[in-house]
């Protein structure tokens, strides 16, 4: 039926396209698609229609052991942590783009005490909040294991409605549990979640293109804190309500309070904002992306209901600029980046007495909320990178440069009392990646150094007015303040390594990956209360593209 001829060249051509197929997917870079466009990562989805890249996905898993008392004040110097992570930019027409992340992080971390709120770190959620006021354990010899499980879920889809005029809808939600394995126990539920709508406009013009896009913010987080006892309840245990800088009252472990035995106390906050963006692109390689996103934050910790009790008011204001310049040079893209953001956050205790109805049901009656915190943070980052001969999406050389800083802002009352921190921190930071394409796979080198200084004095100590006999101090936790100041202000440095191979699975179409890292990091000052001057993690991590 078909000539040996065309069979054999058909053969050929199967191999060939083979080939080819193997040798693309080995050019394939998930973090370079990632960021040739501000837009792909941008509050706004209508943004996900510029995806001009084949549809591409990653998968990772991960495990990583830290240890080192070169901590902040609430992490952990011995931590065991599994990670698991998938994402994805597919085009499913010629209009539509979507985008998707799934991850679930495993922590162990020991000799933990600290702060009975959740740690809102990188890896835990991509977004950024601040506590209002925190609940701190006020002894250092109840440390103990600590165990988080956080979930997290993105979707994102991008439509083209007709002429380049997109429309786009984004949800994120991270889910966590938080466990203390020792008294004073705590377990925690967190729920974080944020949803945009966006649309985008490319006005059209024949001396500077333009496209324009805004979108609408909504977030809502609640974390939901337990206390409770395993062992000794004769066992005294105190907790510090700490307003700010580790400055507030003392509060016994009992049936009332902010650590109420087994209530289940939330503290919830929602944001509601707006972003715009705006990209200016004069030439086909050069691109201007600009994004000013502006939120409004309130949030309670208590329940709100007549016969419980709400401690805590807060509300803030949140804003962001950020910007980046993109220029392709033949097979080389430069981008720099600029970011800028602040909080101004206000925390309020309320002030009630409980009565008594005629049913015989208590319920609370409230006066005028006292002032406990005013507290600012700014933060700024500057980075310049290169993406040097790229081949496919793959480049030869990725270079980048960085300088981070950080201003925080803290002020916590008492009446008469009040305490002021003002700290500083500056980071500058090198990074290299070199790629080396062989012909069965590609090796991956990186290393990575950083220094890092601070400045300010840990807490200034003030009143309003000269104390009656009648009053005492505030309550302070030393120890945690100290630790933490060391964290943040001393000079430190950080260097770390990696050592990756890609290659093609056999009979798939998987750029499969395994990578080593290391990284350490050491302060070159300790200050009292200090656990050590040192942190080293080493990771190992498989992975795939496709």
């Amino acid at each position: 039926m078909f000539s040996p001829r065309l069979i054999l060249i058909a053969g050929i051509l199967a191999v060939a396209s083979s080939c080819y197929g193997q040798d693309s997917l080995l050019l394939r870079n998930y973090q370079f698609v990632k960021r040739t466009d501000a837009w792909l990562t941008s509050h706004n989805a209508a943004g996900l229609t510029r995806l001009n890249h084949p549809s591409i996905s990653e998968a990772e898993l991960s495990l990583t052991k830290s240890k080192g008392g070169h901590v902040d004040w609430n992490q952990s110097p011995d931590v065991l942590q599994v990670t698991a992570n998938v994402e994805s930019f597919t085009r499913i027409s010629q209009r539509t783009v979507v985008f998707g992340a799934m991850t679930y992080d495993n922590f162990s971390g020991r000799d933990m005490a600290g702060s009975a709120f959740t740690p809102l770190t990188s890896h835990l959620s991509p977004l950024t909040s601040h506590r209002p006021f925190d609940i701190v354990e006020d002894s250092l010899v109840n440390t103990g294991t600590k165990h988080r499980d956080t979930y997290r879920l993105t979707g994102a889809v991008g439509i083209d409605v007709g002429r380049g005029t997109a429309v786009g809808l984004r949800l994120d939600y991270t889910a966590a549990n938080y466990a203390k394995y020792k008294d004073l126990r705590h377990k925690n539920k967190l729920m974080d979640l944020q949803f945009t709508a966006g649309i985008l406009l490319p006005l059209t013009s024949s001396i500077l293109p333009l496209t324009v896009g805004a979108n609408y913010l909504y977030r809502r987080t609640t974390e939901s804190v337990t206390f409770s006892l395993y062992g000794n309840e004769d066992k005294v245990y105190k907790s510090l309500i700490d307003y700010g800088t580790f400055m507030g009252r003392v509060e016994q472990f009992g049936s009332s309070g902010y650590t109420d035995q087994g209530r289940e106390m939330p503290l919830v906050d929602d944001y509601n904002g707006a972003s715009i963006q705006f990209s200016l692109q004069p030439t086909d390689n050069l691109i201007f992306y600009n994004a000013l996103t502006y939120s409004h934050r309130v949030g309670y910790y208590g329940r709100k209901s007549p016969y419980t009790i709400t401690y805590t008011n807060h509300h803030a204001n949140l804003l962001t600029y950020e910007a980046r310049l993109a220029w392709t040079v033949r097979r080389s893209v430069f981008y720099a980046d600029f970011t800028m953001s602040s909080e101004n956050l206000e925390n309020q205790a309320n002030t009630y007495r409980e009565l008594k109805n005629e049913s015989g049901a208590y319920y609370y009656e409230y006066y005028d909320p006292v002032k406990t915190a005013n507290k600012l943070w700014k933060n700024g980052r500057l980075a310049v990178t290169a993406d040097l001969d790229v081949d496919g999406e793959l480049p030869a050389w990725t270079l980048t440069a960085a300088l981070n800083w950080h201003n925080r802002q803290q002020t916590s009352y008492l009446y008469p009392y009040y305490r002021r921190q003002h700290l500083r921190t500056t980071e500058a930071s090198l990074s290299a990646t070199r790629n080396l394409l062989t012909s069965k796979g590609v090796w991956t080198l990186s290393l990575t150094a950083s220094y890092q200084k601070g400045s300010g004095d840990p807490y200034a100590d003030l009143t309003f007015a000269d104390p009656s006999d009648k009053q005492t101090a505030p309550a302070t936790t030393p120890a945690w303040l100290w630790r933490e100041y060391q964290y943040i202000v001393a000079p430190q440095y950080t260097i770390g390594g990696s050592v990756a191979y890609a290659f093609i699975f056999p009979h798939t179409r998987l750029k499969t990956h395994v990578r080593l890292s290391a990284t350490h990091r050491k302060a070159n000052q300790t200050y009292e209360y200090s656990i050590g001057n040192d942190c080293t993690s080493l990771a190992f991590a498989v992975g795939c593209t496709f």
